[in-house]
C-alpha cells in the first residue's frame, strides 16, 4: 500500500513516532503447512526513525515481489508474494548505513523475525526452522560491522593494542560458530568447517593489512617490524592448490599478501598505477609455483584489470601469459576478453 503524498506526515508518523510493520513473505495464512520447496518468513520490525529497510532476493535485485520497502516519507510501499520453490536466496535488511542484517532462506525454512531498528543487536529475535543458521549469520554481520568501525582508527595503534583487538574479534567469531548445533537439517553440510577456515583466513588477512599499514618508509622509525613469527601462518596456507581459489576469503588473503610483498619491495618509490599493477603481477608469479594455480591467479588478475588493456604492462603481461601459461583454455579465454574489450572501446 502506498499512502497518498497529500497526507499530513505528522499524522502518519503518530505522536509517539512508533510504527510497527507486519511482514509476511507469503500469501499463506498463519499456520499453513509449507509445501515442498517453499519457504516463509514472518515477523515484525519496529522502525520509528523510518530508516531504509529492504528485503530482496539478491538473485534478482530488480524483482518487485518478495520485497518490502519502508522508506517512503509519507507511508510504506509493501509488495509480497509467496516465495517460489526456487528459494535459495539471501534477503537483506539495511537499517542504516552501518548496520546490515541478512536473512537466509532455503527450502522449508519457516522463520519468525522480530527486530527494533533502533538497537538491532539487542532486540533481534529469530526462531523457527532455519533460525540457528540465521542467528549466526545475523550476529556475525553485526560483529563485523562493529569491528570495521573500530578498525579504521586502531590500524594506527601499536602492535600490542592491535593484536589484542584482533584476538578479541576472532574470539567473538569463534564463540558464535561454536554456538551452532553440531547437526541440523537446516545447516548445510560442511558449513561449520568452512566457516572455521574462513575465520582463520580473515584473521590473517587482517594481520597482513596491519603489516602493510606499518611498512617503514626510508629514514623513518617504525614501532612495528613483522618477523618470521608474525608471518608463521603463511606456512599453513596452501599456495599450490587451485581448488582454494574458489574461496573468496582465500583469494583476499593472497591478494593482500601480494600487496604487502609488492609494497615492501618498492619502499621509497613513487609508482604509477601502471607500475604498481605490473609489480603486483610479478609478485603473484613468485608466490605460486604450481603451474595450474599460478595460471588461474594470473588469469583472474588480468581479467579483473581488463580496463588496463592499453597499458604497456598489460600488453606485456598478456603476451607473456599466452606464451608461458600451461592452460590453453585460459589463453583462449583471455584473448577473447581482451579482443572484446578492444572492440567495445573502439565502438565508443
Amino acid at each position: 500500500m502506498l499512502l497518498s503524498k497529500g497526507k499530513n506526515p505528522g499524522i502518519i508518523l503518530l505522536p509517539v513516532f512508533i510504527i510497527i510493520f507486519l511482514i509476511g513473505f507469503s500469501s499463506c495464512k498463519s499456520g499453513r503447512k509449507l509445501e515442498t520447496g517453499e519457504a516463509r518468513i514472518k515477523g515484525r520490525i519496529v522502525n520509528p526513525t523510518r530508516n531504509f529497510i529492504e528485503f530482496k532476493k539478491t538473485t534478482d535485485p530488480a524483482a518487485k515481489n518478495d520485497t518490502i520497502k519502508l522508506n517512503d516519507v509519507y507511508g510504506a510501499e509493501t509488495k509480497s508474494d509467496t516465495l517460489s520453490s526456487d528459494v535459495n536466496s539471501k534477503n537483506l535488511i539495511t537499517s542504516n548505513n552501518t548496520q546490515q542484517l541478512s536473512i537466509l532462506l532455503d527450502k522449508e525454512f519457516d522463520i519468525k523475525l522480530w527486530v527494533d531498528t533502533r538497537d538491532p543487536s539487542a532486540s533481534l529475535s529469530i526462531s523457527g526452522n532455519g533460525a540457528d543458521l540465521n542467528n549466526y549469520v545475523a550476529r556475525k554481520l553485526m560483529l563485523n560491522s562493529e569491528f570495521n568501525q573500530k578498525n579504521v582508527n586502531l590500524l594506527k595503534s601499536g602492535p600490542e593494542e592491535y593484536s589484542r583487538f584482533l584476538k578479541e574479534y576472532k574470539a567473538g567469531l569463534d564463540k558464535l560458530l561454536s554456538g551452532l548445533p553440531s547437526k541440523s537439517p537446516y545447516i548445510p553440510e560442511g558449513f561449520r568447517e568452512l566457516e572455521a577456515k574462513n575465520i582463520y583466513l580473515t584473521f590473517n588477512t587482517l594481520k597482513l593489512n596491519y603489516a602493510i599499514e606499518h611498512l617503514r618508509e626510508e629514514g623513518e622509525a617504525s614501532q612495528f617490524t613483522p618477523d618470521e613469527t608474525y608471518f608463521a601462518f603463511l606456512k599453513e596456507i596452501p599456495f599450490d592448490n587451485p581448488e582454494e581459489l574458489k574461496n573468496l576469503n582465500y583469494e583476499l588473503l593472497v591478494s593482500t599478501y601480494a600487496d604487502y610483498l609488492s609494497k615492501k619491495e618498492n619502499i621509497g618509490k613513487t609508482l604509477t598505477q601502471d607500475q604498481w599493477l605490473s609489480a603486483k603481477y610479478e609478485t603473484y608469479k613468485k608466490i605460486f609455483r604450481d603451474p595450474a594455480t599460478r595460471d588461474r591467479v594470473l588469469f583472474e588478475f588480468l581479467k579483473k584489470n581488463i580496463r588496463q588493456f592499453e597499458m604497456d604492462w598489460y600488453k606485456n603481461a598478456v603476451e607473456e601469459f599466452r606464451s608461458t601459461a600451461s592452460s590453453d583454455s585460459l589463453k583462449v579465454e583471455l584473448t577473447k576478453l581482451k579482443d572484446t574489450r578492444e572492440r567495445l572501446s573502439n565502438e565508443d
